[in-house]
C-alpha cells in the first residue's frame, strides 16, 4: 500500500526502553564514516548496514532537481544507485557547535534518536541537512531519517559576509560612466535597457522573499502588483487582523525584524514592513500593474506578457521565467443558494469583510458560515461591536491557542534566544511529513491537555472539535487541506461563554428566507447579515482566471501531498516550463524561496535545462500514467513509426477539415483488432491513460457532491447532483439507467463516493460510469479536464476495441501524440506486447479509415 492509500499514516519506530551512557558525536561520526564510504565506493548494496529497513530520506535539490521523500532503505538504495554518480555526495561532516550538534533526543514516548545537523558537498555545490539515527534491538545505529538540501552552487555564491559587494563607485561595473548607486536603481527598476528575466506576480511575502533571493543570486527580477502600494495585501484586510505566528518565526529573508518588534504583528505594521522590504533590499517593484496577457513560447524558452501600469500604458515584457506569487489559495468559494435572492439583509464572502466598525452592527443578527481563521475573527470582530453572531458548522475545526499551544510548537526552535533562524529552519523541515505527522499526534495530546479548559467550554458550547486523521493536528491540517483549524487570538473564550453561538449543520444550507437561513435539518436561523466565510478554491484558479486554459492546463494542481508525500507542485516544477508556484505563510515562504530560486539559477547557469527539471518531476511522480509504462514499451515500438501515424493523420484531417467538412466536431477513434487472445481462458485486461489533449471536449460530466463540491460545480457551469437528488431517485433502474445515458461520465466527492452503491444500486457499475472520486483540495476545472482526458482500454467478450483519441479540430501534432501515447499504453496492457495487435485503425466519424498497422 502506498503512502497516499494509506493517507501519509505511519507508525514511528520503537527503540530500545533502556541505553547507558552515550556519546552521540561519537555514535554520529562512526556511521557519517561509514556513509561516506559506500557513497564514494559507491556499493550502494551495503546501504542496510547504515539504514534502518523502515528508513526515510528527504532530498531538497542536492541529489535531484525536484523534492523527494524517499520511503525504505530498498527504495532509497534505488535512488542513490540512479543519481549519486551525477550527483556526487561526498565530504560529509557534523555541525561541531551550537543546539544542533550531536545530541539525544526523546521527541514520543518509545522513542530516542541522536540528531545532528551534517554539511556536505555535491558536485555542482554545497549542502546541509539533519540526521536522525536510531538503535535496533541488536544495539546497531543506523538512519532513521536523513534530509539534504542544495544551499549555494559553487562558483554562483551569494555575496554574503565576506563576499559582500564593497559598494563603493569604483568597484561597481562600469565604474562613475554607469552613474552612482541611486542613477543605477532608477534605470534598474524601469528596465528599459534589458528584459528581466524573472517575472514575479504578487508583492506579498512570496513575491518580495522570491525577489531578495533571486537579487542575491545575481538573477534579474521585476515584481508585479495591482495594488496602489506593496504591502496592500495585508493592508487592505480587516481592521483587526494580526499575524498568528511568532515574530522569530516569520522573518523575512536576510532581514530579521528588529528585537524589539512585537511578538504578532499587526497587518498594516507588517504591510509598512513590507514597503521598507523592498526599498532595502533593492526589489524592482511596479504596483498598479495588472496583466493582460502571457503566452509561452517552448522553442524560444521565454515568455511574451503585456502588462497594462497605472497610467494605462502597456508594456511588452519577454521573461524566461514566471513566478505566481498571488497566495496558495486560489479564487474566493462564493457558493449561491436558492432564494438568496429574497433575502432582505446582507451577504458577502469574507474576502470583502473590512471592519465591523464601519457600520451600525449594534444588535444585529449575524450568520458567519465557516469557522476556520477567517470565520472566527469576523465572528469576534462583530461580537466585539455589538452584534448577535451565530457561527453556523458543517464539520469539525482543529483549534489551538497562540498563548499556549503556538508557543509549545516552537518551543527549542523559531523563539527567543533560540538558534539562529537557518539551523531552525533546517530542523524545522528536515522530516518527511508523513513522519512529522506521526509526531503530531503526540504532540496535539500535548497541546490539548494544556489547553483542556478551553476546549472543554467550546464542546459545552456547541462546537465540534477536530484533531484531524489520526489526531495529527495543525501541521496536517495546514498542509494538505490548507484550512480546517483556527489559532485562537480571542474568539474561542466568546464561544466558550456563550456570547457567540453555535449551530452545528453537518448538511448546511438548504436555502434563504427574506429574513434569514432553512438549514437542511429543517431548522431556520434569522439573519441580517450573513457573512460566507467558505474559503479559496485551488490556487491554480487564479492561474486559470488571469493566464487563461491554455496555460493552467499544462499546470498541475498545488497544495496538498503527492504520492511521496511531498506538497504537489508548490517551490518546484509546475508542470509548465518556466512557470512557478510560489506561495505559503511567511515562514515557509523565507525558507522555500531559497530552494526555488536555485532552480532557477542553475537553469540560467547552465547546469540543468528547464525540460529536465520538469521531466524529471514528472517521471518521479509514481501515479504518473504516462510514464509508469515508457520504459517497458519503448522498446517494442519498431513495430510502428511516429512518420507513419503522422502521414495518416495528416490524410485523414486533409479529408475532413477540407475535403469533406461537417458541421459537426468529429471524433477519432483508434480502432484495435487483437490476435492470439481468448477472452475465454486468458485474462481480460483494463487499464486507463491521461492523453495530453482532450480528445472529446464536448464530453458530458456530472457531479455527484456534498455541498462544497457542488458549490463548486455551479461556479464552474457543471451539472451536478446532492445526496438528496440521487435518493429521490428510489433505486429505480429505469431513473438511474436514463441517468448512466445522460452522461458521459461522472465525478463524486469523496465523502459521498462510498455512499454511490447504496443510493443507485449496481446501475453506473453496469454502465462502466462509475464515478472519479474528487477532493476538496482539487481544482475541479482540471479534474474535469482529466477526466475528459482519460480513455479506458478494456478487453470484454469480443477481440475488438474502440477508443477516443482525438478530433479533427485538433492540431496534427496533437492528435500524433494522443495517438502513440494511446497505442503505447495499448501494447504495455497486452500479455504477448505486439504479437497480440492484428490491427490499428485511425477512423474519423465520416471519414475513411486509415490502417496503421
Amino acid at each position: 500500500m502506498s503512502l497516499a492509500q494509506s493517507n501519509y499514516v505511519i507508525q514511528l519506530p520503537r527503540t530500545p526502553s533502556s541505553v547507558g551512557p552515550l556519546d552521540p558525536r561519537a555514535i554520529a561520526q562512526r556511521w557519517i564514516t561509514d556513509l561516506e564510504v559506500l557513497l564514494a565506493t559507491g556499493n550502494y548494496s551495503q546501504l542496510g548496514k547504515v539504514f534502518h529497513e523502515d528508513s526515510w530520506w528527504r532530498d531538497m535539490l542536492a541529489l535531484v532537481w525536484d523534492f523527494r521523500t524517499i520511503q525504505g532503505c530498498a527504495k532509497i538504495q534505488d535512488f542513490l544507485a540512479a543519481n549519486q554518480p551525477r550527483a556526487g555526495l561526498s565530504a560529509l561532516r557534523l555541525q561541531h557547535e551550537g543546539k544542533f550538534q550531536p545530541r539525544m533526543e526523546s521527541p514520543a514516548e518509545g522513542l530516542n534518536w541522536i540528531n545532528s545537523i551534517i554539511f556536505f558537498e555535491t558536485s555542482v555545490g554545497r549542502g546541509s541537512g539533519v540526521i536522525h539515527l536510531t538503535q535496533n534491538d541488536a544495539g546497531e545505529w543506523k538512519a532513521y531519517a536523513m534530509y539534504t538540501t542544495l544551499q549555494e552552487l559553487k562558483e554562483f555564491e551569494e555575496p554574503l559576509g565576506i563576499r559582500r559587494a564593497y559598494g563603493t563607485i569604483e568597484t561597481m561595473p562600469g565604474g562613475l560612466n554607469q552613474g552612482n548607486w541611486l542613477e543605477r536603481r532608477q534605470r534598474t527598476i524601469e528596465f528599459k535597457e534589458e528584459e528581466p528575466t524573472t517575472l514575479i506576480v504578487g508583492a506579498g511575502q512570496a513575491g518580495l522573499n522570491m525577489g531578495a533571493r533571486l537579487n542575491s543570486l545575481g538573477i534579474s527580477h521585476l515584481i508585479v502588483d495591482r495594488n496602489e502600494r506593496i504591502g496592500d495585501n495585508w493592508r487592505k484586510r480587516y481592521r483587526t487582523l494580526v499575524t498568528h505566528d511568532p515574530a522569530e518565526f516569520t522573518h523575512m529573508a536576510y532581514l530579521p525584524f528588529p528585537k524589539n518588534w512585537p511578538q504578532f504583528t499587526p497587518k498594516d505594521k507588517l504591510a509598512d514592513w513590507f514597503e521598507a522590504y523592498a526599498m532595502i533590499m533593492e526589489l524592482n517593484v511596479w504596483v498598479h500593474t495588472s496583466i493582460k496577457s502571457a503566452d509561452y513560447d517552448d522553442a524560444q524558452k521565454q515568455w511574451t506578457v503585456v502588462v497594462v501600469r497605472g497610467d494605462g500604458s502597456e508594456r511588452t515584457l519577454r521573461p524566461r521565467h514566471l513566478i505566481w506569487c498571488t497566495g496558495h489559495s486560489g479564487e474566493p468559494l462564493v457558493p449561491s443558494f436558492e432564494n438568496q435572492s429574497q433575502f432582505k439583509g446582507t451577504v458577502y464572502h469574507g474576502s470583502q469583510h473590512t471592519d465591523a466598525s464601519h457600520y451600525d452592527v449594534a444588535g444585529k443578527k449575524v450568520v458567519v458560515v465557516g469557522t476556520g481563521n477567517s470565520g472566527h475573527d469576523i465572528a469576534q470582530n462583530y461580537c466585539e461591536n455589538g452584534a448577535q453572531v451565530t457561527m453556523l458548522q458543517r464539520r469539525g475545526t482543529y483549534v489551538i491557542t497562540v498563548e499556549k499551544g503556538i508557543f509549545m510548537m516552537h518551543e527549542g526552535q523559531h523563539e527567543d534566544h533560540g538558534p539562529p533562524t537557518e539551523e531552525a529552519d533546517l530542523l524545522h523541515e528536515c522530516l518527511p511529513f508523513p513522519v512529522q505527522f506521526a509526531l503530531g499526534e503526540h504532540f496535539t495530546r500535548r497541546v490539548a491537555h494544556a489547553e483542556q479548559d478551553l476546549l472543554s467550554g467550546l464542546e459545552k458550547a456547541g462546537f465540534a472539535l477536530d484533531f484531524g486523521v489520526n489526531g495529527a493536528g495543525l501541521g496536517r491540517a495546514y498542509m494538505t487541506r490548507g484550512g480546517g483549524y483556527y489559532i485562537d487570538v480571542g474568539c474561542s473564550p466568546l464561544i466558550a461563554s456563550g456570547k457567540i453561538k453555535v449551530k452545528r449543520s453537518p448538511e448546511g444550507i438548504s436555502h434563504f428566507t427574506e429574513s434569514g437561513l432553512i438549514l437542511k435539518d429543517g431548522s431556520a436561523l434569522s439573519a441580517d447579515v450573513v457573512v460566507l466565510a467558505t474559503g479559496y478554491d485551488n490556487m491554480r484558479t487564479t492561474v486559470r482566471k488571469v493566464l487563461g486554459d491554455r496555460v493552467a492546463d499544462r499546470c498541475r494542481d498545488v497544495w496538498d501531498l503527492d504520492e511521496e508525500g511531498e506538497i504537489n507542485a508548490m517551490w518546484r516544477p509546475s508542470g509548465h516550463p518556466g512557470f512557478w508556484y510560489m506561495g505559503g505563510n511567511l515562514a515557509l515562504c523565507r525558507i522555500y524561496s531559497k530552494f526555488l530560486a536555485l532552480q532557477i539559477k542553475a537553469i540560467e547557469a547552465g547546469l540543468v535545462s528547464d525540460e529536465q527539471i520538469q521531466a524529471q518531476a514528472k517521471l518521479a511522480e509514481p501515479h504518473h500514467k504516462d510514464f509508469k509504462f515508457f520504459w517497458k514499451t519503448v522498446s517494442t515500438m519498431s513495430k510502428i513509426t511516429v512518420a507513419g501515424v503522422r502521414q495518416n493523420i495528416e490524410q485523414l484531417l486533409n479529408y475532413s477539415q477540407n475535403e469533406k467538412k461537417r458541421n459537426f466536431l468529429e471524433t477519432v477513434e483508434l480502432q484495435i483488432g487483437l490476435k492470439n487472445y481468448d477472452p475465454q481462458r486468458d485474462k481480460r485486461f483494463s487499464g486507463t491513460i491521461k492523453l495530453p489533449t482532450v480528445p472529446r471536449p464536448n464530453m458530458t460530466i456530472c457531479v455527484l457532491g456534498d455541498q462544497h463540491d457542488l458549490d463548486r460545480a455551479k461556479h464552474h457551469g457543471i451539472d451536478a447532483m446532492s445526496a438528496d437528488d440521487l435518493k429521490k431517485l428510489n433505486k429505480n433502474k429505469k431513473l438511474i439507467k436514463k441517468l448512466a445515458r445522460k452522461y458521459d461520465a461522472f465525478l463524486a466527492s469523496d465523502t459521498l463516493i462510498k455512499q454511490i452503491p447504496r443510493l443507485l444500486g449496481p446501475g453506473l457499475s453496469k454502465a462502466g460510469k462509475f464515478p472519479t472520486p474528487v477532493s476538496h483540495a482539487e481544482d475541479m476545472a482540471n479534474k474535469v479536464n482529466e477526466v475528459k482526458s482519460t480513455i479506458k482500454f478494456q478487453l470484454k467478450k469480443v477481440l475488438c476495441l474502440g477508443v477516443a483519441v482525438g478530433n479533427v479540430g485538433m492540431t496534427e501534432d496533437e492528435l500524433v501524440a494522443n495517438t502513440m501515447l494511446a497505442i503505447n499504453y495499448l501494447v504495455s496492457l497486452l500479455k504477448k506486447g505486439w504479437q497480440n495487435v492484428g490491427s490499428l485503425v485511425l477512423k474519423a466519424t465520416m471519414s475513411p479509415p486509415k490502417r496503421l498497422y
